[in-house]
């Protein structure tokens, strides 16, 4: 987080971030279609944290994802995987920050675990299996 900013002024912040009003008018509604309700929409927009959460929304909006892109990580983070709605109550809104940070950063597909793909990799180390002095390498 930048050190100018100041989300507790959260038109402020928008602004700072490059966030308009219009844009940011557009990423409540695209967000209420994917949380289900306007009481919950209201208490994620109003968590300290989404002016970050939207200008992270309007760039993957902006780049090549598109809104498509955005919508589908918003329906993956929040619609299809309910695990934000249950808690106590009155921890709601810091989970839903949590479960959209998580969709617009977590990139899609499987995840494996470093480990697992070192394991499972066909490719060799550098320098693995040649010997002392030579590149590895044909140079004949």
């Amino acid at each position: 987080m930048p050190n100018y900013l100041d989300l507790s002024d959260q038109s402020e912040a928008l602004e700072r971030l490059g966030v308009a009003t219009a844009a940011n008018n557009r990423l409540v509604n695209v967000v209420r279609d994917y949380v289900g309700s306007e009481r919950e929409t209201a208490l994620l927009v109003s968590h300290r944290a989404w002016p970050l959460l939207a200008a992270s929304m309007a760039g993957i909006a902006r780049g090549q994802e598109g809104e498509q892109g955005l919508r589908a990580r918003l329906k993956a983070g929040l619609m299809d995987n309910g695990a934000w709605e249950q808690g106590p109550p009155g921890e709601l809104a810091s989970r839903m920050a949590g479960a959209t940070l998580r969709a617009l950063t977590v990139p899609d597909g499987p995840r494996v675990p470093v480990t697992a793909a070192r394991s499972r990799s066909t490719t060799t180390p550098a320098g693995a299996g040649v010997a002392p002095g030579q590149a590895g390498c044909d140079q004949g």
